[in-house]
């Protein structure tokens, strides 16, 4: 993706290179050709993750980096918000515009996405419930990776047992592929996670029937 240098620090959790480049007038926004800014990849792309790839010396919180690009001056959209878990931030976009609950971000994959998807896979309920409340939608698809929606699936897989249920309120369809993987039922029943399983098949989620 030719990768500026301020990508690659935050790729690889280099925080002193972060301050090294800006103070010689690096800017924290630049938009790589795929539509990532930093604090995006701060999360990790396809090729590079920070906790598979990175050296162990360099920081393996996710949030902390994120945090530090916050405060170095990152653009701080509804997105990162709701990834960090940041409530009032994520109300005060809604108020400004309540669209911003559907928004989907030029640089969206497993590893960032809707504000929905961002906030259902950390298992924010608070945040999913005001985003869903402002109208965000539950099957946004999130191409390429998942054409039936993103959320249901990452809470399931993750075990938000509470935040699935609220997606499931608002029309969440129950069992969901993305990309390469089974549906959620299947991550569920993977996970063993019986209170998830019994939710989902409440909702209609049936296995995929073997090849």
């Amino acid at each position: 993706y030719g990768n500026a240098p301020m990508h690659w620090a935050a790729l690889t959790g280099q925080l002193a290179l972060v301050d090294l480049l800006l103070d010689r007038g690096a800017d924290i926004n630049v938009v790589r050709c795929d539509g990532a800014r930093p604090v995006d990849l701060a999360r990790g792309d396809y090729d590079y993750r920070l906790q598979r790839d990175a050296s162990p010396d360099a920081p393996q919180d996710i949030g902390l980096i994120v945090g530090y690009f916050i405060a170095r001056g990152a653009d701080y959209d509804i997105v990162v918000a709701a990834d960090c878990g940041d409530l009032g931030r994520v109300k005060a976009l809604l108020a400004e515009d309540r669209s911003r609950g559907g928004y989907l971000p030029p640089y969206h994959n497993w590893y960032t996405g809707s504000p929905l998807k961002c906030a259902a896979a950390k298992g924010h309920t608070d945040i999913v419930k005001v985003l869903l409340e402002s109208g965000a939608d539950p099957n946004m698809p999130e191409p390429p990776i998942a054409p039936d929606g993103i959320a249901i699936y990452d809470a399931a897989s993750k075990g938000h047992v509470d935040v699935v249920r609220l997606l499931l309120d608002h029309g969440a369809r129950a069992n969901v592929a993305v990309d390469s993987c089974p549906g959620s039922l299947e991550a569920a029943l993977s996970n063993e996670d019986t209170e998830m399983v019994e939710l989902l098949r409440k909702h209609g989620a049936e296995e995929a029937p073997s090849d």
